[in-house]
């Protein structure tokens, strides 16, 4: 499968063949059908995206919850974002909550980020700037430059964590390196 899966990106991309999303879109399907948890994924970019199939947020956010379901977290950080945007599926943040939880306590930083974000300023969750601190701080030790940045303006801002102009500084370089 993974060998079907790599063909599908280098289809998708134009990596060493002529770009065919229709043909990419195909052969995701395929490494889906055996079993590729990746392959899910992509296809159900693919639906969201409309990139060789007819755009259809549903089918998308189906796929996605398949991929979740085997701990997939790409698939669990894009199930956050469907839920909060409402993207083939009614808004629910509190669903959205439970699955930038779930990315995150599985290593995701973008759903470490994001989950920081929605402490820090008290959306979908009560707010919390030490829990929101906390996830920056995790996902930042993991390389997440957003959160490294996040992280750099509360030490700015004097805003949960102490004023460290320094550190400020130090964070803002890590960031953008």
């Amino acid at each position: 499968t993974g060998a079907i899966f790599n063909l599908g990106v280098c289809n998708e991309s134009g990596d060493g063949v002529p770009q065919d999303k229709a043909r990419a879109f195909k052969l995701y399907q395929q490494a889906a059908e055996l079993g590729d948890m990746d392959a899910v994924v992509n296809l159900a970019i693919c639906y969201q995206k409309g990139d060789g199939i007819a755009q259809n947020n549903a089918e998308a956010f189906r796929l996605y919850q398949q991929a979740a379901d085997w701990s997939q977290t790409s698939a669990m950080f894009s199930l956050c974002v469907c839920n909060e945007k409402g993207y083939g599926v009614p808004r629910d943040t509190i669903k959205a909550i439970k699955w930038y939880q779930q990315a995150a306590h599985l290593g995701d930083t973008d759903a470490m980020f994001d989950l920081g974000v929605c402490y820090e300023k008290g959306d979908g969750v009560p707010q919390d700037k030490k829990k929101g601190i906390q996830l920056y701080q995790q996902a930042a030790v993991l390389g997440n430059a957003q959160a490294i940045n996040n992280l750099a303006g509360c030490h700015r801002r004097e805003d949960g964590v102490p004023q460290d102009k320094k550190k400020y500084i130090e964070l803002l370089q890590q960031a953008a390196s």
